[in-house]
């Protein structure tokens, strides 16, 4: 283990970067703490080609607690075995917005959830399955049903509060079939790449299929030219500042804020070219400050990155 305050160096002749997608960018996803988008800021900075990362999946129905940032999905799958969705009035409403009802692609529904908060002026909303049998329940969704009983809710007798959040991220750092950036020699895996399988929404749990494929492919071609490809390697010394400032509290909360409000389930136009606007003051402020390299400005850093490619994109 590494202390924070040490800087390390490592040589290597390839390079993978699997390093996850970029949830923290918003207030709410399911992705955990450490979805920052190093990864991606890290090749955008070496010049590696980003492509589409507004290509995100925002999934219908997170679990709304509204306490963590954190929320775990309630499936699909819940869906599929005849919960209802309803609105702040206990009503339910898909058949408004289109004709599959709860069974409509998650993209649909997001945004049906949406157009409903705008029509009922709230955000309340929930997923209704205590028509069926409780036994049944208990059996087809355990993780579910353990999950929110520890949350006080009880989905055989208690409507469950949901609200879309952000989930998985399709575009990211482009890669060819075998996982190859446009910079010699690293590649990479999984969502923070953009392999372009996915489309702009993706299919239930492809992406385990996908970063099965790609990083089996990866790791089969960087086998192949490691056998002919040798490197010089030697030390590097990166300028650390020694006497920097810390970086302010509050940009990664104003970044959330500002992807909330802009780029979410559906652009607001309008508060997109302001948002930017804003994202960029910070990303200027950000690389022309001398603040101290920590963890605290390194997330900063990417989730700013992040935020500025995704609404460059849909400017």
């Amino acid at each position: 283990m590494f202390d924070d305050n040490q800087h390390h160096y490592f040589n290597s002749r390839f390079l993978i970067v699997a390093t996850g997608g970029i949830g923290r960018a918003y207030e709410y996803t399911t992705n955990s703490a450490i979805a920052t988008g190093e990864g991606i800021t890290c090749a955008y900075n070496l010049g590696a080609k980003i492509k589409n990362l507004h290509y995100i999946q925002f999934h219908p129905t997170a679990f709304a607690n509204k306490h963590t940032r954190e929320s775990f999905l309630i499936s699909e799958s819940v869906r599929g075995e005849g919960a209802h969705l309803v609105n702040c009035k206990f009503e339910r409403f898909m058949h408004n917005y289109d004709e599959r009802l709860e069974l409509a692609p998650c993209d649909v529904v997001s945004r049906s959830i949406m157009e409903e908060a705008r029509r009922t002026a709230s955000n309340d909303f929930f997923l209704d399955i205590t028509h069926e049998d409780p036994s049944f329940i208990k059996k087809r969704f355990p993780m579910i049903y353990e999950n929110l009983l520890n949350q006080g809710y009880d989905m055989t007798t208690d409507r469950i509060p949901i609200f879309p959040c952000q989930h998985y991220l399709m575009g990211g750092i482009h890669v060819d079939a075998n996982s190859k950036t446009t910079i010699d020699n690293m590649y990479a895996c999984g969502e923070c790449s953009h392999t372009g399988v996915h489309g702009a929404n993706r299919l239930a749990s492809n992406s385990l299929l996908e970063a099965v494929v790609f990083s089996r492919r990866a790791a089969l071609e960087i086998n192949k030219l490691a056998k002919n490809h040798m490197a010089d390697f030697c030390d590097y010394t990166f300028d650390i500042p020694k006497n920097g400032e810390p970086i302010p509290q509050g940009i990664r909360t104003e970044v959330r804020a500002i992807m909330q409000n802009t780029y979410f389930v559906t652009p607001d136009k309008v508060e997109v070219k302001k948002g930017f606007e804003r994202i960029c003051e910070l990303k200027k402020q950000i690389e022309n400050s001398n603040y101290i390299v920590n963890r605290d400005l390194v997330e900063a850093r990417s989730l700013v990155t992040v935020a500025y490619l995704i609404l460059n994109e849909v400017i």
